[in-house]
């Protein structure tokens, strides 16, 4: 679960439709919210139920945005994640952003049928 929200918001980020279109169910077969995915797709922060998926969003959105997390949010994210979740959480974003990058600068299209998700 916290793996797909890391994604989706890393996405929504982006608005990189295709990596979008490719985690959305998954992250609601791992159990994540509507209501959470929604918020995300709105780039709004979710109201999260649980604190480690709003660490996980918060470790994305400030290394994205920020480039940098603060002191807070990593110890905070540590302490919920653990060491091993922190890496595995590091790494995720750095291969999706990549993934993001790729998508949107050569626009690769989605299936046919189905719609854009970002404006």
């Amino acid at each position: 679960m916290l793996s797909e929200i890391a994604v989706l918001a890393l996405a929504s980020i982006w608005r990189a439709e295709l990596p979008w279109y490719s985690h959305q169910k998954d992250a609601i077969d791992h159990g994540v919210d509507v209501s959470v995915i929604e918020a995300l797709r709105h780039h709004e922060e979710p109201d999260f139920k649980d604190e480690a998926a709003l660490a996980v969003y918060r470790v994305v959105t400030e290394l994205v945005k920020d480039r940098v997390l603060s002191e807070q949010t990593y110890h905070s994210a540590l302490g919920l994640i653990g060491k091993d979740g922190m890496v595995d959480l590091i790494g995720i974003i750095g291969y999706y952003t990549m993934i993001a990058m790729t998508v949107t600068a050569f626009d690769l299209p989605l299936p046919d049928g189905v719609s854009k998700q970002f404006a």
